[in-house]
């Protein structure tokens, strides 16, 4: 998968902001959205016929829907698209969180904010690697 889209779940502007200076700074040219809540994300993708590839940092303690209720809805939204791809980007040390988030199908990485280039690039990498592998 050649992400053409990023999609930042995180209810910082800040950090939303950093992340995606961050990410321009790796020279990813394609789309960056932002969206401070679980909810305006999922209803972003309900109306989303693009299937663009499409990776998506997904904090998990967000206001109204929790990352992790959100990746509960995504996964049955999504089902077996290979397009879409799903990390963790949080700032929660808790091994329960981890454990939570290896729980969870859908989500391939836990990173820990802030997000830097390297662990970027490492996602990108492996999103790349599933799609060919599906």
């Amino acid at each position: 998968m050649n992400t053409e889209r990023i999609l930042l779940v995180d209810d910082s502007e800040n950090d939303n902001l950093f992340h995606e200076i961050t990410i321009r700074k790796t020279g990813f040219t394609g789309e960056i959205r932002a969206f401070e809540s679980a909810e305006d994300f999922m209803q972003f993708l309900r109306q989303d016929e693009g299937g663009a590839p499409t990776l998506v940092l997904l904090d998990i303690n967000l206001p109204g829907m929790s990352g992790f209720d959100c990746a509960r809805q995504l996964e049955a939204l999504v089902g077996e698209d290979r397009s879409v791809f799903v990390s963790v980007l949080t700032s929660s040390t808790w091994r329960d969180d981890r454990q939570t988030a290896e729980a969870l199908p859908l989500i391939e990485d836990f990173l820990i904010k802030p997000l830097t280039r390297e662990a970027l690039e490492r996602v990108m990498e492996r999103a790349r690697a599933k799609a060919c592998a599906g």
